[in-house]
């Protein structure tokens, strides 16, 4: 490379490079600021650009640095701008000169960052060794940034480049392309602008968000290199849908890769561990066929997944753990928690024998078919609440959306919209008025409606045994049906038809309190 060497130079004359990625705002204030300072009356340039003799056009030079200072030169009527001017450059020397000052001046955007990356790739062929022995950086430092560019979902690449996430960091990006895209788009929904907190989420905030759809492989009952369960899928050890598989953009070591693999597709997890569930409560029922299952914790939501694949169970309530000596043991197996496909022994506890204060003895016809419909009705909950989560403002039912939207606001309150500063609030604000807001927040009654779903859901949550679906509960959920339009009624009726919720038929052979009718005597045929 030759000395480079120092002159004064036109400005029109000065063209600037594509290899910066830097994105410069020319209404900004400090640009506006500039411009002043670089008037000749205020003092001009100080400090001279960068560039060298273009490779292409005679008589101009290529801008590799001070493009802010060279604008705003443009800008203020300055025709004449001090440089460094070098004359011969390879095109690997002039990027380094352009990376080199974007790295060390103002702070890169997390976008303007990995687009400089990319920019490297397209003009090293590839080769992110070489590009990180170039600009000093580890090899897996390149290769997280360039999958940002390859695997990031259109939705978040567009929602990044909003002044409402403009807090967020390349280790976010890093973090959300390094998932299947179906699970971005769920983390997209989950960070929406109806959630309060979204723009203030540190990476170890996404992170924990993320983790909630994942599943250590380390956890699995089941053999990872077990083909048969999901043929399918195959096995969990050689599948890619898995962090292992592409250990650069999760781990730093192979030890951490082994220990810390998860599988990145929940929903083949579960399928994979509803069927090696449904095998294992086989192999036991053949060995003990008065075999049980038992949940000792509530499965939740997957209470329908379990009864629909595995078998009906004992929630924790109806039964007491106990030695396989004691009188009426019978053998069971867990089907939710670490214990999940153990055998143990256990003695049902009849209604009431415990809680009630009454005798051991069957539990009532009656009250047997008043746990039945709390049941249904636990059901019901966690159906609306799934509907409400996935309405749109456009489901209201309330003639005038927005009072009656405001009128919910102003009574059981909401989940406010959170910016980091006044400047974006009111600027928010004023798009919401001007009916320019982005995304979901397009208009005020939108706004409102995202914001005040979490309180809805929220109010419809029952969390103690489902046999036991409070009534105050219901009548809330009967309100908020109405509001989007869901016959809260037509969906419990719907629910008594499905299995594990209609009524049993031995119970049309139990008397009123609950023990068995006498049968029949049999005829003797003379």
């Amino acid at each position: 490379m030759q000395q480079p060497i120092f002159k004064q130079i036109a400005v029109a004359d000065v063209l600037p490079t594509r290899d910066n990625m830097r994105r410069i705002d020319e209404t900004d204030p400090e640009f506006l600021e500039m411009v002043e300072s670089v008037k000749p009356e205020a003092g001009g340039v100080r400090v001279p650009v960068v560039v060298r003799i273009h490779p292409k056009k005679k008589g101009k030079y290529e801008l590799r640095y001070g493009e802010r200072r060279w604008r705003a030169c443009r800008a203020a009527g300055v025709e004449w701008i001090p440089a460094i001017v070098h004359e011969s450059l390879t095109e690997a020397e002039a990027l380094d000169l352009t990376y080199i000052e974007n790295q060390f001046r103002k702070a890169l955007t997390a976008q303007e960052e990995i687009a400089e990356i990319e920019h490297y790739m397209d003009r090293m062929a590839g080769d992110a060794e070489a590009i990180a022995k170039r600009i000093g950086k580890p090899k897996h430092w390149v290769l997280r940034r360039v999958h940002v560019v390859r695997s990031l979902s259109k939705k978040w690449k567009k929602l990044l480049e909003t002044p409402r996430f403009s807090g967020w960091a390349v280790s976010h990006m890093i973090l959300l392309a390094r998932m299947p895209e179906h699970i971005q788009d769920q983390v997209y929904g989950q960070a929406s602008p109806s959630w309060s907190t979204a723009n203030h989420w540190t990476a170890v905030d996404l992170e924990e968000q993320m983790s909630q759809l994942l599943c250590l492989l380390s956890k699995s009952q089941w053999n990872l290199d077990d083909e048969t369960i999901v043929p399918a899928a195959g096995a969990c050890s050689s599948c890619s849908k898995r962090s292992g598989h592409q250990p650069f953009l999760w781990f730093d070591s192979d030890d951490q890769a082994r220990a810390g693999d998860q599988c990145l597709d929940r929903a083949c997890w579960e399928s994979k561990r509803l069927t090696w569930l449904a095998r294992r409560a086989k192999e036991l029922r053949a060995k003990h066929p008065k075999l049980v299952l038992i949940a000792k914790n509530p499965p939740g939501r997957g209470c329908d997944a379990i009864v629909k694949n595995v078998g009906q169970f004992l929630s924790h309530w109806q039964y007491t753990t106990t030695s396989k000596t004691t009188t009426g043991a019978v053998p069971a197996m867990h089907v939710v928690g670490k214990g999940a496909g153990k055998l143990t022994y256990v003695k049902p506890v009849q209604s009431g024998s415990s809680s009630s204060g009454r005798n051991a003895g069957p539990t009532p016809l009656k009250e047997k078919r008043v746990m039945l419909e709390c049941k249904r009705w636990s059901q019901v909950l966690m159906d609306l609440e799934a509907a409400v989560e996935t309405s749109t403002v456009d489901q209201v039912t309330y003639k005038d959306k927005l009072r009656g939207i405001a009128s919910m606001v102003a009574i059981i309150g909401n989940q406010p919209v959170g910016y980091s500063n006044a400047k974006e609030t009111a600027e928010a604000i004023r798009e919401l008025i001007a009916g320019k807001g982005d995304g979901e927040l397009a208009t005020t009654e939108t706004a409102l409606w995202e914001s005040v779903k979490g309180t809805l859901t929220r109010a419809i949550t029952w969390a103690g045994p489902i046999t036991q679906t409070p009534q105050d509960s219901i009548e809330k959920a009967k309100w908020i049906g109405g509001v989007i339009g869901v016959d809260v009624d037509d969906l419990f009726k719907g629910i008594c038809m499905r299995k594990g919720f209609t009524e049993p038929k031995s119970w049309k052979n139990l008397k009123a309190d609950g023990t068995p009718k006498a049968k029949p005597a049999k005829k003797v045929t003379p």
